[in-house]
């Protein structure tokens, strides 16, 4: 695939910190990368210094495999923080002075209405939008010029969950347009559900990468209960496959050893005349694994 951003060891240090430390990754066309971390891990320095609105102290980056470049950039749509939008002007009259400012075509402004579910309302004053209508239309004015590329800070901070699922329906027909976002967010669910990739950053340092399913895999769960949790506790923690356990809710959560399968973890209890009464094969969530992760780091 077209790798569109390439960054290698890229580095922020101001006199008190590292904002980002020696951080590397591809990004590749067509993909939703996720850039998840805690406040303050790096995310907004990292997005500031690719769009070129800060400046690192060391390493580099390229963008769609050459030197950056003006004419690149105008392929690159983004939102960073909050728009300045004029309250009493129609969203309308926001995204023409959005399109004169970067030399767009005014024709381009239905489109992009279009794509956010706005165009019913783009007569109405800006001041008259909900906090997820006026971030809909941030992306819509993002979108004008039909990049390449969409750069999102932190998109449904804020928002209702209607207002999150809103936002989380334009980045997915945004993608399926053939459009490469990149999604810097603390929000694990919201990642998980519309990310492909994932880069888990703290404290400017990048923990792990790769493809949410990839970066997901490998952790054997089960969820098994019995009436005995105790008798069941003590015979799961002698299974040559254990690896560890917690207990969430009426049931048992039981990490196994890559090289254990499920099957032979049931025939074992069933051996030792364990009556099962639930016993499911569980991926874990990106949030199980984002606070592992982060919690050492």
């Amino acid at each position: 695939m077209d790798t569109i951003l390439k960054i290698d060891s890229l580095t922020k240090k101001y006199p008190s910190l590292f904002a980002v430390s020696q951080l590397s990754l591809s990004i590749d066309k067509g993909s939703v990368f996720g850039l998840l971390g805690p406040n303050g891990s790096g995310k907004t320095t990292t997005l500031g210094i690719i769009l070129g609105v800060a400046s690192a102290t060391s390493g580099n980056f390229s963008w769609f495999g050459k030197k950056n470049s003006s004419s690149d950039r105008k392929k690159i749509g983004a939102l960073l923080e909050t728009p300045n939008f004029y309250s009493y002007l129609s969203a309308k009259s926001n995204l023409k002075i959005s399109a004169k400012i970067k030399g767009i075509d005014l024709k381009d402004i239905d489109r992009v209405a279009e794509i956010v579910n706005l165009k019913d309302r783009l007569n109405d004053k800006f001041k008259t939008y909900s906090l997820g209508m006026k971030q809909r239309l941030a992306i819509a004015s993002a979108l004008l010029g039909n990049p390449e590329v969409l750069v999102l800070d932190e998109p449904t901070n804020g928002l209702d969950p209607q207002g999150i699922a809103e936002i989380r329906t334009v980045i997915q027909n945004i993608s399926k347009m053939g459009v490469t976002i990149i999604l810097a967010s603390h929000a694990l669910d919201e990642v998980e559900k519309v990310c492909s990739h994932v880069c888990v950053i703290k404290k400017g340092k990048s923990l792990i990468q790769g493809s949410v399913s990839d970066v997901l895999v490998g952790e054997n769960l089960i969820e098994v209960a019995c009436s005995e949790i105790e008798k069941l506790k003590e015979i799961t923690t002698k299974f040559s496959g254990f690896k560890a356990l917690k207990e969430e809710n009426h049931y048992l959560l039981v990490t196994l050893k890559d090289s254990s399968s499920s099957i032979e973890f049931s025939k074992y209890l069933i051996t030792n005349n364990i009556i099962i009464s639930h016993f499911v094969k569980r991926t874990k969530s990106l949030e199980e694994f984002f606070l592992e992760t982060t919690k050492d780091a």
